[in-house]
């Protein structure tokens, strides 16, 4: 098929630099083909080809250099892996050469000729324009035309059913999911870790989750759709099977529930929080060590660890096996990219195996190897691991996932927990009381009232997340889903406050507690939408969007809940301690304690 159209003499690429990528498999008929359908107006010294032909069973790698020998209208550089990589595997690879050679965008195109290179210049547009980090053509912008091209019912059907439960658990509104006609800018690409994808064909599923939560930016452009002779090497019922699997994985990343670090794009290098102030792993491992002995520390960062270890005169030699972000320290433990035993373990009286065992490939060899090369010495060998009592983790742990490694609030905000004793907890009591009665004075009841209109309400809740955004990257709210819930008579019943539906993605607000919770409470349920499934989480994040709002009554609203937590622990601590902060209340907070009895 070739479209008649008319295309301009030359496209202006502004100085970027465009890789056409055409992944080919079995295309001997048509590779060529696709090439002279490539626009004159991309004719460039900017422009480059690259045929990455999967270790076709043809003549795909012949016929691409033979292309290649007889034109000179751009650069064209053809190869052929050794061993068949999958689709998904392919585009890894023309992906990783579009970045490591300095290209701005990259153009995915099939090497069967379904997609028309001559719709390049138009899906180049928004790339160039800055609008846009990747850009789709679809087919099913116009379903009919996509039927009249000759996509099978069966296909139509499929993609319309799996598009739409994509876009409900992911919440967008593409026209399509299943185009491999696509373009991206290779600065989104290196944002994103398509690495880890899948080499099979819903690799383009994974490669829009992971856009999807980065919030990169997708456009979609329609584009004509062309079935000929071309052989389809997909399984259609595995492929759609693939596709749930990876959705649903994605979705319950987002509520914390499971963990699969491809669709974690905030993801870093792998280190570990200071967990030495309260009982942890690390505390039993420093106590577990005796003074003045020789130790060997292994694991993946822990630097805190053997420091430590040094206050207890212990001889530490450390070894970190994993890249993470203290290595930029001047604590930094040497690094080694590989874990293998050292050679004198046997001159160590102990042996800290910091929580590596569960990243072994094959921890029972490693285990092997620290025994012959201990040569009867037998050090002490001293194991932390991830925790595996939580009941979820235990039964991920049953089907094979490892679902521990998740961010929380605390470490992406760089917080260590400690323990806490009495007098500082009644330091806390009185300065949230000081503020919670500073804001009581403040509160008008106009300012309360205007809240009983919800609209009013989520409005404000949006925008105090908007303002924390501006200070914490990772409290971005987009898209907006909030709304009053259908069962708030019922959660006063059975003691909620709100929900988070975790299907739909919306924010649920019990809106018949009293008009002064309703503030925090919106604004904790957003916590949960932004995607911290812990209570403990999302009361934090409430508290860091409804403290910066500059209203008086959103601040009144968290410093009353965080006040009404606090107290009450210190109220279990010492009872007559707590008493005393009963006369000082603002009696505006006296009054909402009676209400909200």
């Amino acid at each position: 098929m070739r479209l008649i159209q008319s295309q301009p003499s030359h496209v202006d690429l502004c100085n970027k630099r465009l890789l056409i990528f055409i992944v080919a498999y079995n295309a001997e008929t048509t590779i060529e083909k696709v090439l002279s359908r490539i626009p004159a107006s991309l004719h460039s010294d900017d422009v480059e080809v690259l045929i990455i032909d999967d270790s076709s069973k043809d003549g795909t790698f012949v016929k691409g250099l033979r292309y290649q020998q007889r034109n000179c209208e751009f650069k064209i550089t053809v190869l052929r892996t050794p061993e068949n990589q999958g689709y998904g595997g392919n585009q890894k690879l023309g992906y990783r050469y579009a970045i490591d050679n300095g290209f701005d965008i990259v153009a995915l195109v099939h090497g069967d000729g379904q997609y028309a290179p001559e719709k390049l210049p138009a899906l180049l547009e928004p790339l160039l324009r800055g609008e846009a980090d990747a850009v789709f053509g679809s087919r099913m912008i116009d379903k009919c035309a996509a039927r009249q091209g000759g996509m099978p019912l069966y296909k139509w059907i499929g993609n319309q059913i799996l598009t739409s439960f994509q876009n409900f658990m992911l919440q967008t509104r593409l026209s399509e999911f299943h185009s491999g006609y696509r373009l991206y800018a290779t600065s989104a690409l290196g944002q994103v870790p398509f690495e880890r994808n899948t080499n099979d064909f819903h690799f383009d599923t994974e490669i829009i989750i992971q856009f999807v939560l980065k919030k990169l930016r997708i456009a979609e452009l329609p584009i004509p759709t062309f079935y000929g002779d071309e052989i389809c090497h997909v399984n259609g019922l595995k492929y759609a099977w693939d596709v749930f699997k990876a959705t649903m994985k994605a979705r319950l990343c987002g509520m914390h529930l499971f963990y699969d670090r491809k669709f974690d794009t905030e993801a870093g290098p792998l280190a570990h929080s200071d967990k030495l102030g309260f009982p942890s792993s690390q505390t039993f491992a420093v106590e577990s060590c005796l003074p003045s002995k020789n130790v060997l520390q292994l694991g993946i960062g822990h630097a805190n660890v053997a420091a430590a270890l040094e206050k207890k005169l212990c001889h530490v030699t450390a070894i970190d096996f994993g890249a993470n972000e203290a290595a930029k320290k001047p604590t930094a433990l040497p690094f080694a990219s590989t874990p293998t035993v050292p050679s004198d373990v046997a001159r160590y009286h102990q042996v800290l195996l910091m929580d590596l065992i569960e990243h072994l490939h094959d921890p029972e060899n490693f285990m092997d190897e620290l025994r012959q090369k201990a040569n009867g010495r037998q050090p002490e060998v001293i194991i932390t691991a991830a925790n595996i009592a939580f009941l979820v983790t235990r039964i991920m742990l049953a089907l094979g996932q490892f679902n521990y490694s998740r961010k929380g609030i605390a470490r992406q905000l760089d917080l260590r927990m400690t323990s806490y004793t009495v007098g500082e907890l009644d330091t806390l009591t009185s300065v949230l009381e000081q503020r919670l009665n500073y804001y009581a004075s403040l509160v008008k009841s106009a300012q309360r009232d205007s809240f009983y209109k919800k609209k009013n309400l989520f409005h404000e809740s949006y925008e105090a997340y908007k303002l924390a955004n501006q200070q914490y990257s990772f409290l971005k709210y987009q898209p907006r889903s909030i709304k009053p819930s259908l069962y708030s008579y019922a959660g006063n019943v059975l003691g909620f406050e709100g929900y988070y539906n975790p299907f739909s993605g919306e924010g649920q607000v019990n809106t018949t507690v009293p008009v002064f919770e309703q503030p925090f409470v919106a604004c904790h349920e957003i916590g949960h939408q932004v995607g911290y499934a812990k209570e403990n989480e999302a009361n934090f994040a409430g508290f860091l969007a409804c403290r910066l709002h500059p209203s008086p009554v959103f601040r009144y609203s968290v410093y009353f809940d965080m006040y009404n937590y606090s107290i009450n622990e210190l109220y279990r601590n010492d009872s007559s301690l707590a008493r005393k902060y009963i006369d000082s209340l603002h009696p505006q907070v006296k009054k909402d304690y009676e209400e909200l009895r």
